[in-house]
């Protein structure tokens, strides 16, 4: 048994690994992916028929792999911090980060209400479709609303930083 494993394993591993990263362009990704296809096959080795080539049974553990990829990707908030917003990796534990952290505060008040509600939302990891709805807005316009505040405050900074 264990020599039928190591050698699918030979013949399919980077054929596997070159879907995956067809599909998202990340090599560390692609090999994750990869390595979790092979443990299925292991322990679904038993329920294996042979009524199609053990080829397209490995692709087929690779797309329910990634579909469960993409449905956990999808469940995840993503959230913003400084740093993501400055382009410029900060300390938070520097004496200035509270600092910049009020003085980008201040920047987003000084715009329109919806702006804001838009900008706070967003930060927290509100999706534009969560914000839009919040905001009576159609997604296109929290993402604009949403890019001026944020290349703004880049701006800004970049301005602070040179003086």
């Amino acid at each position: 048994m264990k020599t039928i494993l190591e050698k699918l394993f030979r013949t399919y591993w980077k054929e596997i690994c070159m879907y995956f990263y067809g599909l998202c362009h990340d090599m560390t990704l692609s090999e994750d992916l990869s390595s979790e296809v092979f443990l299925e096959a292991v322990r679904s080795i038993p329920s294996f028929q042979g009524n199609s080539s053990v080829r397209t049974w490995l692709y087929g553990i690779a797309r329910n792999r990634w579909y469960l990829h993409l449905r956990k990707k999808k469940t995840q908030i993503q959230t913003y911090s400084l740093n993501d917003l400055l382009n410029d990796p900060m300390d938070p534990n520097t004496e200035e980060y509270p600092y910049v952290q009020e003085w980008m505060e201040h920047l987003v008040s000084q715009e329109n209400q919806t702006a804001q509600k838009v900008f706070h939302m967003r930060m927290d990891g509100y999706s534009f479709y969560e914000i839009s709805v919040a905001c009576n807005l159609t997604e296109n316009s929290a993402r604009v609303i949403w890019h001026r505040i944020k290349t703004k405050l880049q701006q800004q900074y970049r301005k602070e930083e040179t003086l």
